[in-house]
């Protein structure tokens, strides 16, 4: 039988392999999101089109974060654009300039890790802290009075939802693209595959990036909408075939009302084509109207 115990020998030094290769490229995946993402700004024609003011906001870390603000010479709403993880503000400078072209005061900061922000991106108390430094910036000193409505793409989504449980006053949320947790934003693109039972995909994710960075409760975001003071904030989920429907159909029943669904051609960071640039703007324009338009007395609700 000693053909059967070489066997068995090779059998478990295989699976030890496809273990190794298992941690070893989970860790590398996860550990890819952490560096500086490095973009090309080079555009000082900017300013012509829209009055655009550089900032820095001064993480609790010592930390730089870089944004943009366009302010109007009188009193409107402002809408902070939160970009996805690997997203530059520049990505967002159609509609920046479009938003601004319509009456409003357009925030949109990089990342902590995408530069010109400084730092390497990190998920954790270092992003908790960041936001609770740009909230406290426009809050207090930028835009102590004014409306504010939320725009998050992607991982940005998530960190909208994050900002109600320290900023009750915002008054809309836009969700493009959105995800419940940071983890699903590395893992939804992945393509599961078919000889892997759906819970154990999801149970490895989890741990490891638990292992990696600590816990990051699932409904951390969904919780802030749910537990808002006073009047609960309008939802809008803005879905394009950028992410799987089933994804987002998913996400959207798990969020509190008022909240509605709509569909857009995908998103404008990627570059829209001529025919989808009208659309998207139709929806973005009626979202404004609706929900945060500059007379206050036209508000809706769903």
């Amino acid at each position: 039988m000693r053909w059967v115990r070489h066997v068995v020998g090779v059998l478990l030094f295989l699976g030890l392999l496809v273990g190794l290769a298992a941690v070893g490229g989970t860790y590398w995946y996860l550990r890819s999101f952490q560096r500086q993402w490095t973009f090309e700004e080079q555009s000082p024609n900017l300013a012509l089109f829209v009055p655009l003011r550089e900032v820095d906001v001064t993480a609790p870390d010592g930390r730089r974060l870089r944004g943009w603000i366009a302010r109007q010479n009188q009193a409107a709403p402002v809408v902070w654009i939160l970009p996805d993880l690997g997203e530059s503000r520049l990505a967002w400078w159609n509609l920046v300039t479009v938003l601004y072209d319509w009456g409003y005061h357009v925030v949109v900061f990089n990342l902590r890790g995408h530069s010109p922000s400084e730092g390497r991106f990190s998920w954790g108390t270092p992003l908790e802290g960041d936001l609770k430094a740009l909230a406290d910036y426009l809050r207090t000193s930028a835009y102590p009075t004014a409306r504010w409505g939320l725009l998050g793409h992607g991982l940005g989504g998530y960190l909208a939802m994050r900002l109600l449980c320290r900023w009750p006053d915002v008054q809309l949320i836009v969700l493009e693209d959105p995800v419940q947790t940071p983890l699903d934003r590395m893992t939804v693109p992945l393509h599961l595959p078919v000889q892997i039972p759906p819970g154990v995909w999801k149970t490895w994710w989890q741990t490891s990036f638990r292992w990696m960075y600590g816990d990051i409760p699932e409904d951390a975001g969904l919780k802030c909408l749910a537990d808002k003071p006073g009047a609960r904030v309008p939802v809008v989920v803005l879905a394009s075939s950028r992410w799987p429907r089933s994804y987002v159909e998913a996400l959207y029943a798990r969020l509190p009302e008022p909240k509605e669904l709509l569909e857009v051609p995908h998103s404008p960071v990627g570059g829209l084509a001529e025919k989808d640039w009208p659309p998207y703007l139709n929806t973005f324009q009626v979202v404004l109207n609706r929900y945060l338009p500059r007379d206050v007395s036209t508000i809706q609700m769903p």
